[in-house]
């Protein structure tokens, strides 16, 4: 099957290095044109969770890189959605199908109402998070960290719901498995509440360029933050008759520790089970922030605040980043937070 994906970045890569080793022909569009230069017809080394070598094949032109896909992967930041979607919707066709990885703001809905003004009825498939975490290096290489057990999936369709579950299934496997709701998927990616503790009491090794374990940074205070922040998110979506699992739950199921193990001790092993991987951002642009907050903690700020929810911590970390970097966060999510 010939399989678009929209994105150059590690876990792009990660996916055309997947897909190519189970005899997928894939294609990497490049949204700012750079990299599509650097690496098509480039040899890629795969390591870490699982190895392959793959020739990377990259276009600048979206009409190239859609034409004869049957499937569609979105793999960028949630910050470069907007605009991969302005790309997108001219050029795709309805017969096409499409899977954002992974769902942040309720993007799926925000592209398909696109494709519906433009007269193009295509459900949209979203998952809650990335089947894999890839790191590019250079033009030469992606390390692979894992590969996730099960990867809950969304379709903007409720009548499409078990199609699409179906044919993602049958190019990844029973790692795609049906979600509840579309926004049960947007209350349930972690990734801001685990990052943005993290990065904002770990700052000034970011801006330093330190060489730091990301779990290893995940010490007892750090996990207090995080797990009163993740208490907030489950208090947001209950308001919603949204049931979703609670941090130290998933993490618990996920990493095989004792029911009761508090985050900052699962961090502290995990730590030492992966050698110090992931390292921890080393740049102020890491997506732990310019990502996480617009698209994950705004949002669930604005959702809490239209259930007359307080949620001070979220609302703090929003405040003392925008300050920190001199930008309002609550005004860069393209897409707007609003329910």
């Amino acid at each position: 099957m010939r399989i678009a994906i929209l994105g150059t970045g590690g876990i792009a890569l990660g996916y055309a290095a997947l897909l190519d080793k189970v005899g997928h022909s894939t294609v990497l569009y490049s949204l700012s044109g750079k990299s599509a230069s650097l690496l098509n017809n480039q040899m890629i080394d795969v390591s870490g969770a699982f190895e392959h070598q793959f020739q990377a094949r990259c276009v600048a032109d979206i009409s190239e890189a859609l034409n004869d896909a049957e499937a569609i992967i979105v793999a960028t930041t949630a910050n470069h959605h907007a605009a991969m979607f302005d790309q997108v919707v001219p050029h795709i066709c309805v017969s096409q199908h499409i899977l954002i990885s992974a769902e942040l703001s309720l993007s799926a809905d925000h592209l398909e109402k696109q494709l519906a003004k433009a007269n193009k009825i295509i459900p949209v498939t979203a998952l809650s998070s990335t089947i894999l975490t890839g790191r590019r290096i250079g033009n030469e290489a992606v390390k692979i960290g894992l590969m996730r057990k099960v990867s809950k999936a969304a379709t903007t369709s409720a009548a499409a719901q078990d199609a699409e579950i179906a044919f993602w299934q049958s190019i990844f496997g029973e790692i795609i498995q049906s979600a509840p709701s579309r926004l049960w998927l947007a209350f349930s990616n972690l990734n801001p509440t685990v990052h943005v503790g993290n990065a904002m009491l770990n700052f000034t090794r970011i801006e330093k360029g330190e060489d730091w374990g990301n779990f290893d940074g995940m010490t007892a205070g750090v996990g207090a933050l995080t797990e009163a922040l993740d208490q907030e998110r489950c208090k947001v979506a209950a308001a919603y008759d949204v049931s979703v699992t609670p941090l130290l739950d998933q993490y618990q199921a996920n990493f095989d520790f004792k029911v009761g193990t508090g985050l900052a001790e699962m961090a502290k092993e995990l730590h030492i089970r992966r050698g110090g991987l992931p390292k921890g951002p080393r740049d102020p642009s890491t997506r732990y922030i310019t990502e996480d907050i617009p698209f994950g903690t705004c949002f669930i700020e604005t959702y809490a605040k239209k259930r007359g929810i307080s949620t001070p911590l979220h609302s703090a970390a929003i405040d003392i980043v925008s300050a920190i970097y001199g930008r309002d966060f609550r005004t860069e999510n393209k897409f707007g937070n609003d329910p």
